[in-house]
């Protein structure tokens, strides 16, 4: 989650494959705690409306940001 804050803050939505690419291993790590991040419902969707309780999927369709 300390990635995600430092790259992009907590309050802008951003692709998570733009955000952590699959160019080395590191990136690669993080993007994997991403989609689990997501999964945990910490990094919430742009049109989630949390009335569905997880677990979520990730979707490279979409946007996401910190939900605190």
């Amino acid at each position: 989650m300390s990635a995600w804050m430092e790259r992009v803050g907590s309050e802008n939505y951003r692709y998570i494959q733009e955000v952590f690419s699959e160019d080395n291993p590191t990136e690669q790590a993080h993007l994997r705690n991403c989609k689990v991040l997501v999964r945990k419902g910490l990094l919430q969707s742009e049109d989630d409306d949390r009335v569905t309780l997880g677990p979520f999927t990730w979707d490279a369709a979409k946007r996401y940001c910190t939900t605190f």
